[in-house]
């Protein structure tokens, strides 16, 4: 995490001592698009326990600061953002005799470096580039399940790409994010990793106002 913060701090402060440097506050919301998926939990014996079904995602909230470089007609943009969101699963237990579906929710914040380079003209900039994500915290949802266990990574990564408008001091961006992992990467029962395939991309609107 410390190293994070210095790697964003570094890039920012470089951008900004350049001339016609923009630095500036950001904040964003995002969705990640999600479709029903359903994996099982079993036991030391193989009997499946435990029914896991991916239900939905919370916004994306995200807020932190941006410096942006414009070099005629290309640009380079980078965002360190402070993000928080959650994941809700509905969890069904076969050794009980209630088998009714219960709402579990996992949550996540992350520290994300977004960097993005392109092509800008008349205001409107087009770039890509790669994502991110330092893990900040992390709350579980699956510590009812006897085998379950969490492999969490302190690092994922993705690319994005982004169309922006810029309005005098107003920076607006709608970025699509494909994600390298999926919501699934880090939860194991037992040794056996589960078998989500949904993937942790996200679409975003930001609004930055630069100095």
């Amino acid at each position: 995490m410390r190293n994070t913060l210095w790697m964003a701090a570094f890039l920012l402060t470089t951008l900004a001592a350049t001339a016609q440097g923009t630095v500036g506050f950001k904040t964003s919301i995002g969705i990640i698009p999600t479709r029903p998926e359903s994996v099982y939990a079993g036991n030391e014996n193989d009997y499946v326990t435990h029914k896991l079904t991916f239900a939905k995602a919370s916004p994306v909230f995200s807020a932190g600061i941006y410096a942006k470089k414009v070099m005629g007609w290309s640009y380079l943009q980078v965002d360190a953002l402070f993000s928080g969101y959650s994941l809700g699963f509905d969890q069904i237990t076969y050794n009980t005799r209630d088998n009714q579906p219960k709402m579990v929710t996992e949550e996540w914040k992350t520290m994300d470096l977004i960097i993005n380079a392109g092509i800008t003209s008349n205001n409107i900039r087009l770039g890509f580039g790669p994502v991110f994500h330092f893990l900040a915290d992390h709350k579980s949802a699956f510590t009812e399940i006897p085998t379950y266990v969490e492999k969490l990574a302190p690092m994922t990564y993705g690319f994005s790409g982004a169309v922006g408008y810029d309005i005098g001091n107003l920076a607006l961006d709608l970025r699509y994010e494909n994600a390298l992992t999926t919501i699934g990467d880090h939860v194991f029962f037992g040794a056996a990793k589960s078998k989500f395939r949904t993937g942790a991309n996200q679409i975003t609107f930001s609004v930055g106002y630069g100095f």
